[in-house]
């Protein structure tokens, strides 16, 4: 049976990300990264891990500044996981947020898919792109996303409908 304090905890955790932890769910949530499934912030024996993919027997550990005091609580932690088959990776949190693509080529590369798979041409074709950017900005077009069946789409309005607001008063 699970803990139920390690639960209620990883649950507040999944509602209380860090920055780098939500970037990197961004990429691997909904089956995104090669369409495998991710889970975020997994109770896994007396261990809350932050990324699993159980089919791929992978956990991905995102670290803060404290895990630097820490080192001998992380080995031992990470010999548990591996001894339950996991393979385990590591990132800081400054990777994350300031490498996400080389993030996502480690992890890539860690499950033996080819090189172009992970790559940040086919990494970021399909997902939206960062507020205020444009598709040239980023120095490569933007490549449609596929669908089977295109008609399921409803066609956008050309322009929002009017709203009636009240005239101001002065």
């Amino acid at each position: 049976m699970r803990d139920p304090e390690l639960l209620a905890r990883a649950r507040h955790m999944r509602a209380n990300p860090t920055p780098a932890e939500s970037r990197l769910w961004y990429h691997l949530r909904a089956h995104r990264f090669e369409s495998l499934k991710f889970r975020h912030q997994t109770v896994l024996g007396r261990y809350i891990v932050d990324f699993t993919s159980r089919t791929a027997m992978l956990a991905i550990e995102v670290d803060g500044d404290t895990h630097a005091t820490q080192q001998d609580y992380d080995a031992t932690r990470s010999r548990y996981l591996e001894a339950a088959g996991f393979h385990v990776l590591r990132f800081a949190n400054c990777e994350v947020m300031n490498n996400i693509e080389g993030v996502l080529q480690i992890i890539g590369n860690a499950l033996n898919l080819p090189l172009s798979a992970c790559g940040e041409s086919e990494q970021k074709a399909n997902l939206p792109l960062p507020s205020g950017e444009r598709a040239g900005e980023r120095g490569m077009s933007r490549a449609p996303r596929l669908t089977t069946d295109s008609s399921r789409r409803a066609p956008s309005p050309a322009s929002p409908p009017p709203r009636n607001r009240p005239a101001a008063v002065r």
